[in-house]
């Protein structure tokens, strides 16, 4: 069907975890987080196209996804998501960018496809 990899291993910080594509349950508890996380404004920060709400979007996103599929980073990190320090979070954000979402996106084309 597919070569897709239903897992793989990204770096943070030095240290190696092993992601799996969602279940069904992981990924409705990753959407239903972007809500809970957002205040409930996920929709109207993403209508909203500024820049600042974008940004937010991307942090939500992030740890959203992070939190069900990397749960033992959140333990790694020694603090919340929200306490993390800008420096922090940006060294995060480009392994959600460069290694998470290049696999995770792929899977994405896939279930989309009619």
């Amino acid at each position: 069907m597919t070569d897709l990899k239903d897992k793989i291993k990204i770096v943070i910080n030095g240290k190696d975890y092993e992601v799996k594509f969602p279940t069904v349950g992981q990924y409705r508890q990753i959407e239903s987080n972007k809500s809970i996380l957002s205040g409930g404004v996920y929709g109207q920060m993403n209508s909203s196209m500024t820049e600042g709400s974008q940004r937010a979007l991307n942090m939500v996103d992030l740890e959203s996804t992070f939190r069900v599929l990397i749960p033992e980073l959140s333990d790694d990190m020694k603090c919340e998501y929200k306490d993390l320090g800008i420096k922090d979070y940006l060294e995060l954000e480009k392994v959600y960018i460069k290694q998470f979402l290049p696999w995770y996106n792929e899977w994405f084309k896939l279930l989309n496809k009619k």
